[in-house]
């Protein structure tokens, strides 16, 4: 089992900072491009996670805490194609095949944190 650490000031911090860019860019009325939101929202969703597994003193190698990680790293991929996505340049070829990499690297490591969570969850861990 690993260590259960309070990490909920970290929490804290993720969900603050994504309201605040959404707050100030809502104030000078300039809207963020999708790949942002999608990227302060993941933000948000991590630092929720860290408070309520620490709150509520979650195991952090449990069959809930690989699903929530699953579905932030799946999410992250999410995050990586839409800014490859974006990008559409022609300069920006490397760029994007990286990114693209990046995602597609995301994505294979979301099944394997998924196949862990359903793991657990046969072993009733």
């Amino acid at each position: 089992d690993l260590p259960k650490k309070n990490h909920w000031i970290g929490g804290l911090v993720l969900c603050v900072f994504p309201a605040l860019v959404c707050g100030l860019a809502r104030l000078e009325q300039k809207p963020l491009p999708q790949p942002w939101v999608v990227f302060l929202a993941l933000l948000c969703l991590s630092g929720l996670w860290s408070v309520v597994s620490s709150v509520f003193e979650l195991d952090a190698d449990g069959a809930a805490s690989w699903f929530v990680g699953s579905a932030l790293t799946a999410g992250f991929a999410l995050f990586a194609f839409l800014l490859a996505w974006e990008a559409r340049t022609v300069d920006s070829a490397v760029f994007r095949i990286l990114v693209g990499l990046g995602g597609a690297g995301s994505l294979v490591l979301a099944g394997g944190f998924f196949w862990k969570a359903v793991k657990r969850c046969r072993s009733g861990s």
